[in-house]
């Protein structure tokens, strides 16, 4: 029981982003509580918001100048099914033994 009651006891940190100021005033005074738990909610600003954008900016600057080797190589592939490797070439598509003349009442003279 005490281990249940830990986690529970934990808070989550969640990040919102919103298009314009107004929408993110909005959430920030309707945002009272979710699936009935309180919640806190506050709106970077200023040296806050500076850091944080300076934080996230640093990882992207990394990652794209230390990118890791091995990933985004080869790609989804073509997976594995009954028709790989079958194009649609001459006479694919069609439906069976209705050619020209054949099986149609015509005489073959």
């Amino acid at each position: 029981d005490e281990e249940e009651e830990e986690e529970e006891e934990r808070p989550v940190l969640a990040r919102c982003r919103f298009s314009d100021a107004d929408g993110a005033k909005s959430a920030l005074e309707a945002l009272k509580e979710v699936e009935g738990t309180p919640v806190t909610c506050s709106l970077l600003a200023g040296d806050d918001e500076e850091a944080f954008w300076e934080q996230v900016n640093a990882k992207f600057k990394a990652a794209f100048e230390n990118p890791v080797k091995g990933k985004g190589k080869k790609g989804k592939g073509k997976g594995k099914g009954k028709d790989k490797g079958k194009g649609k070439g001459k006479d694919k598509g069609k439906g069976k033994g209705k050619g020209k003349g054949k099986g149609r009442g015509f005489p073959s003279d």
